[in-house]
Parts: structure tokens; C-alpha cells; sequence
């Protein structure tokens, strides 16, 4: 597995992850449903976790404890915003596979 796949795969999760905690955590819940614009919200989350994935593969040494094979360059950086992409689109499908057992 490349590092993309490894990537996508990871933020893909990471975004029905937060879906679910939105939709079924109660806290998460309670403070999500409270916003206007939830898709923002969402992207936010999205984007910040991204971030952090990032910044943990430009660290060497936590880069190669947690196996994370993103490169730390402009490459990598596309990787990742397609990655962001995947993630995005991850958590839309999470909304809508599951929004109707909510009621």
C-alpha cells in the first residue's frame, strides 16, 4: 500500500468517525446541532484533523512510530488535500446512510 492509499484510507475513517460522533455522542451532538451551518463545522473538523496528520509526518520520529507515510513536502501536501477531499466526501455518505435511523 502506497502512502496516498494509506492517506485516504485513514482520513476516510477519521471522517465517518466524526460523523457518527456528531450524529450519536451526546455532547458532540447536542453542541453540533446548536450551529447554523453544520457543513462548515464539519470542514473544519476535517481540515484541522488533516492538519495534525500532516504535521505528524513532517516529525521523523512520530511519523515513523505511528506509520505514517506521508511525505512532509508539496507532494505530500497534495496528497493530503486529496485526502481532504476523501475525508469530506466520507463523512457526507456517514450523514446520509444514517440520518434516517436517527428518527
Amino acid at each position: 500500500m502506497n502512502p496516498e492509499q494509506l492517506s485516504n484510507y485513514i482520513l476516510a475513517g477519521v471522517g465517518v468517525l466524526l460523523q457518527l460522533a456528531f450524529m450519536y455522542v451526546p455532547r458532540f451532538k447536542d453542541w453540533y446541532a446548536n450551529h447554523p451551518n453544520k457543513g462548515l463545522v464539519a470542514l473544519g473538523f476535517n481540515v484541522a484533523f488533516a492538519g495534525v496528520y500532516f504535521a505528524l509526518a513532517c516529525v521523523p520520529v512520530l511519523a515513523s512510530l505511528l506509520g505514517i507515510a506521508l511525505t512532509c513536502d508539496l507532494a505530500g501536501g497534495w496528497t493530503l488535500l486529496q485526502a481532504i477531499f476523501i475525508l469530506a466526501t466520507s463523512q457526507q455518505l456517514a450523514y446520509l446512510f444514517t440520518k434516517n435511523l436517527k428518527k
